[in-house]
């Protein structure tokens, strides 16, 4: 997992401090790693989310419509050696050569993200050019969810609150689950939250159907459990459903009912379908 080196010319502060870093040697440099991934998605991610949107005419790419490896190896190679223009109008062609959004950000974006970061674990791709790579890719979401017209209207939209574990940050997943949660209609809210208190403060000041949970660290089950507990206890809707995702509940879905929780879900997709359906079933039970 190398820090040093990647794209000449850009990210320049992001790139100074990597290059203060050395390799990876044991628990004290893991730390100081986390510490730079936690900058990095706190810091940049959000600025992503908010950018405006810069116009760029689309260019013709042969077989935009079909999806495979083929494509998300190309989207990654622009992602990391090329540029954000160039990143942005290979995603606006496949768009407008028919292929949906939400094909794109499923089968398209989310393994190029998935792919950065077993790059980085690899020893494959620096931290810099990752970290660049993910902003692209993350810019490129944006302008998917901008340009969606698929949202579904409803007279009063169901509510829910999407965050990070306390002090996690790992934005990408999370904000393409919000993507999808936007077009299906629900009044959507994405928080960073700092400590467990700062979660139940939420929940216990705005009234939420649902609360979904990213989780990305196997050995903080316990405190998620009684993050949920404490949620539950606090909110002010007595019907409200918690989901949980992440790597860690794909691999083991088992575990969303060892933490009290009501359903988990692989992607943004199912997470909407699994949601609207535990919404409606604790509406119905009240």
């Amino acid at each position: 997992m190398r820090l040093a080196g990647g794209l000449s010319g850009e990210s320049r502060p992001l790139r100074a401090i990597a290059d203060a870093v050395p390799r990876r040697q044991g628990a004290l440099a893991r730390t100081v790693q986390d510490q730079l991934v936690r900058t990095v998605q706190d810091k940049v991610m959000p600025y992503l989310l908010v950018a405006r949107r810069r116009q760029e005419a689309p260019r013709a790419v042969p077989g935009a419509g079909r999806l495979g490896q083929a494509q998300v190896n190309h989207l990654i190679s622009l992602a990391l050696g090329g540029s954000q223009a160039g990143s942005r109008a290979y995603v606006q062609a496949m768009q407008d050569g028919g292929t949906p959004a939400e094909t794109l950000l499923l089968d398209l974006l989310s393994p190029a993200a998935r792919r950065l970061g077993e790059m980085w674990e690899d020893d494959t791709c620096t931290f810099t050019d990752v970290t660049i790579g993910l902003q692209r890719l993350g810019d490129v979401m944006r302008l998917l969810g901008q340009a969606s017209g698929n949202v579904i209207a409803r007279p009063a939209a169901a509510s829910v609150l999407l965050v990070q574990m306390p002090g996690e940050q790992h934005g990408f997943g999370l904000a393409m689950v919000a993507q999808f949660f936007r077009r299906a209609g629900w009044s959507t809210r994405q928080e960073p939250v700092i400590s467990s208190a700062g979660l139940a403060d939420l929940v216990a000041a705005h009234v939420f159907d649902l609360v979904g949970i990213s989780v990305a660290c196997g050995d903080r089950l316990e405190a998620l459990a009684a993050d949920i507990r404490a949620i539950r206890r606090r909110s002010r809707n007595p019907a409200l459903g918690v989901m949980v995702g992440g790597p860690l509940f794909v691999a083991q879905p088992q575990l969303a009912a060892m933490v009290d929780a009501d359903a988990t879900a692989v992607d943004g997709r199912q997470a909407v379908r699994e949601a609207q359906s535990l919404v409606g079933l604790r509406a119905g039970a009240r």
